[in-house]
């Protein structure tokens, strides 16, 4: 099954290389094309999100993270005397 030509090398993804994939996803950037990318590369025997810095610095997390720590924070702050 995974032999096929329509089957990409696989990637192994850890969840640093899972955050940094999905800001890049936030910004723009395809989630199928940076691993290939990335696989087809120099460094390809470096984690994705090593290279993934190397190639397109966004920011360190994504919106969704921010946005929940943001919401957090604003919900600790209103329970401070």
């Amino acid at each position: 099954m995974l032999s096929d030509s329509r089957v990409e090398p696989l990637c192994l993804l850890d969840l640093d290389d899972l955050d940094y994939l999905e800001a890049m996803v936030g910004v723009g950037r395809s989630p199928v094309e940076l691993p290939k990318s990335w696989k087809k590369s120099d460094l390809q025997r470096v984690a994705f999100c090593t290279c993934a810095k190397d190639e397109s610095p966004v920011p360190r997390r994504a919106s969704r993270v921010t946005d929940a720590g943001d919401k957090m924070m604003t919900a600790i702050k209103t329970r401070l005397p």
